[in-house]
C-alpha cells in the first residue's frame, strides 16, 4: 500500500502569454535574466497549486489579490470559523475552503472538490505568502505597488501567528 503524501503548496508565475511560467524557486533568477519581460507587479498573475495523494488544484489570479486572499485571509478565517469563501479578482469564480475534521476541503467551479490534510495545507499557504513577499521585495524593489507587498507581509505575520497558536492548541 502506498503511503499518503503530505500536501504541497507551490506558486507559479505567468509571463506574457504563459510561455515560461517559472516556479517560485526559479522566479528571482528568471526575472533577473529576463528583466525586459518582467510585468508590472500589479499585472503579475500566477497560480497556486495544492497537490498531494494524486490530487491537484490550481487557483489562478492576479497575485496581489490571490496571495493575501488565499494565503493569509483564508487561513485566518478557516482557523476562526472553519470555513471561508472568496471570489477571484480576474475571473468570475470563487473558492471555498472548509474544515472537516483533520481535513481541508477546497471547492470551486473550476476544479473538482478535493480534500487534503488540514495542517500541511494551511502551513503551506502561509509559507507561500512568505516566499512571495521575499521574491517580490527583490524582483520588484521600488515598484509603485511595494506598499501592497508590505501589507501582504503584515497579513502573513498575522496568519503565521494564528496558525502557530492553533497548531499548539490542537496538539496533545
Amino acid at each position: 500500500m502506498t503511503e499518503p503524501s503530505l500536501p504541497r503548496v507551490r506558486l507559479r508565475y505567468f509571463i506574457g502569454d504563459h510561455k515560461d511560467e517559472p516556479w517560485e524557486e526559479e522566479a528571482e533568477a528568471w526575472f533577473a535574466a529576463h528583466a525586459d519581460e518582467k510585468p508590472e507587479l500589479s499585472d503579475q498573475e500566477g497560480s497556486i497549486f495544492v497537490s498531494g495523494n494524486g490530487h491537484e488544484v490550481r487557483i489562478t489570479d492576479q497575485l496581489l489579490s490571490l496571495i493575501p486572499a488565499l494565503c493569509c485571509d483564508a487561513v485566518v478565517h478557516v482557523l476562526e470559523k472553519g470555513m471561508v469563501e472568496f471570489e477571484l479578482y480576474s475571473a468570475p469564480t470563487g473558492v471555498r475552503l472548509t474544515v472537516t475534521g483533520d481535513e481541508l476541503e477546497l471547492v470551486s467551479n473550476v476544479f473538482t472538490p478535493v480534500r487534503f490534510a488540514k495542517w500541511p495545507v494551511l502551513e503551506g499557504l502561509v509559507a507561500c505568502a512568505e516566499r512571495f513577499v521575499r521574491v517580490a521585495d527583490k524582483v520588484w524593489a521600488g515598484d509603485l505597488y511595494q506598499d501592497v507587498v508590505a501589507q501582504i507581509a503584515e497579513s502573513g505575520v498575522s496568519a503565521r501567528a494564528k496558525l502557530d497558536a492553533a497548531q499548539k492548541v490542537s496538539k496533545p
